[in-house]
């Protein structure tokens, strides 16, 4: 007996600020808060889907420093957002931002700091309603139900999980992509290459997470030196994206193996 869990609504979509607006008018969403990596703030899509939901609904825009979340970056970001009463919130970025969305989404509606829930069993009663939009193709981030998180005060790196930090929608646009850096490109295609081979292997593994990992592993193995190579072959990173989104779902449902938690 085995079970396959997938509760993200993907969507590939080359209309970055539609297909955001279609969703905001289908939740009757009135405010949004919006976490965004500061490396793509910049990005001439992101400007256009910021200045179309400010015509729309409340925007609460909050930008950060892409790196590794810890429980004091999630308290520090989640005062940002508590008692602002949002419908939805929107993530923009990698997998370190996409991760640290989903802990201030659920943060920003349950009492005490991250730390009281970040492994020690306490359960999280609520959520906001989210947007995943990844802006690298690596970690799967956009469709898993954890976030993980480092607690500089004790070394503890684990995931904060659970049903409420599941994402609701992930927006996969391949031409937030292109500005990726050669060594960014390469680092995190390498990263859902090694999702696809240990979901693939691992113990928990079954025949729905398999034909996951499989056509994961297809996609990025054959589409990552061509994305390295040429950062306009839009193809190419649309494949990777989705490779890596399929590489989440896998590894959410059979876990990773022994690299990943090593690391």
């Amino acid at each position: 007996m085995f079970k396959f869990d997938a509760r993200t609504q993907v969507i590939v979509s080359e209309n970055l600020s539609a297909t955001v607006a279609e969703i905001v008018q289908c939740e009757n969403a009135g405010a949004v808060g919006l976490l965004v990596d500061q490396n793509v703030a910049g990005l001439v899509q992101i400007k256009a889907m910021m200045d179309d939901l400010a015509k729309r609904v409340k925007l609460h825009p909050y930008f950060v420093v892409s790196r590794e979340p810890t429980t004091d970056l999630v308290d520090q970001t989640t005062a940002e957002f508590r008692g602002e009463k949002l419908d939805l919130l929107i993530g923009v970025g990698g997998g370190s931002t996409l991760d640290l969305a989903k802990a201030v989404s659920v943060m920003a509606v349950n009492p005490g700091n991250v730390a009281d829930y970040h492994g020690t069993g306490k359960e999280i009663t609520g959520g906001i309603k989210k947007i995943m939009i990844p802006t690298t193709a690596g970690t799967g981030s956009e469709v898993t139900p954890g976030a993980v998180l480092v607690n500089t005060r004790t070394f503890f790196k684990r995931a904060l999980g659970g049903r409420h930090v599941y994402p609701d929608y992930a927006i996969l646009d391949a031409s937030l992509t292109v500005s990726m850096p050669d060594v960014v490109t390469a680092s995190t295609g390498m990263d859902a290459l090694a999702h696809t081979i240990e979901s693939y292997t691992a113990q928990c593994a079954n025949r729905i997470t398999r034909m996951y990992s499989r056509e994961a592993f297809s996609l990025i193995f054959n589409n990552l030196p061509k994305a390295f190579l040429d950062k306009t072959n839009i193809e190419a990173r649309r494949n990777l994206l989705i490779g890596s989104c399929l590489a989440g779902y896998a590894i959410y449902n059979s876990n990773t193996g022994a690299c990943h938690s090593m690391a």
